[in-house]
């Protein structure tokens, strides 16, 4: 939480989701990664899709079963990606900037592909 105090002497607290560290005396501020996180969990209808087969199961166990299921392999198969895209970013970082832009440049490109295809397959 942040207090800040106005000019008329009245002070507000304002949340903040700001969190830092220090690598070698330099601020680094990962923010920015909880909020895509959060943006992307909560954007399209995949989650809804994915949950829909509940409704075919007999009983509550088979559905509680499938839904943790469901959960636990979304988490690790997300994290995984996550790692692997870190530990290949981080080893072509180490090695050279320039591959690194080229790295990065590629995955935007890829990912603007990827929307650009789905948005002409949509309006088919």
């Amino acid at each position: 939480m942040n207090t800040n105090t106005t000019a008329n002497g009245t002070s507000t607290c304002t949340p903040t989701l700001t969190v830092s560290r220090t690598n070698g005396g330099k601020r680094i501020n990962t923010h920015a990664a909880f909020g895509i996180g959060i943006l992307h969990g909560l954007a399209g209808s995949s989650h809804f899709l994915g949950v829909l087969p509940i409704l075919a199961f007999p009983n509550r166990p088979q559905a509680i079963a499938y839904l943790v299921t469901f959960g636990a392999g979304t988490i690790v198969s997300m994290a995984a990606c996550s790692w692997i895209m870190g530990v290949v970013a981080t080893r072509w970082a180490a090695r050279s900037a320039k591959v690194y832009r080229g790295l990065m440049s590629c995955c935007g490109l890829t990912a603007m592909g990827v929307g650009c295809f789905w948005l002409v397959a949509s309006w088919r």
